[in-house]
C-alpha cells in the first residue's frame, strides 16, 4: 500500500488487504489503556467496526517516530 502524507510518499508492505473502508473521525476513540504506550503514541485512535476493533495509524506520528527516523535516508524524500 502506497500512501502519501504532507511531502513524503511511503509504502507498507502487506500480505492482503483485508478491507477498504472510510472511517468518520468523530467514531475513533482513544487507545485502550491495556496497548503499551509505544504502541499508543503511533495511533490516532481505535475505532470499532463489525468485524472487530481497527487500530488507525497516526501518519505524523509514525513519519516523526524514533523507529522511521532511523530508516530515512539523508537526501532521499
Amino acid at each position: 500500500i502506497v500512501l502519501r502524507h504532507a511531502s513524503k510518499r511511503f509504502a507498507i508492505l502487506v500480505d492482503q488487504l483485508a478491507e477498504l473502508r472510510s472511517i468518520d473521525s468523530e467514531d475513533l476513540c482513544d487507545p485502550p489503556p491495556t496497548l503499551p504506550p509505544d504502541q499508543a503514541a503511533l495511533l490516532s485512535g481505535v475505532v470499532s467496526t463489525e468485524t472487530g476493533v481497527v487500530r488507525i495509524v497516526d501518519p505524523d506520528a509514525l513519519l516523526a517516530s524514533d523507529w522511521m527516523a532511523g530508516l530515512e535516508k539523508p537526501g532521499v524524500s
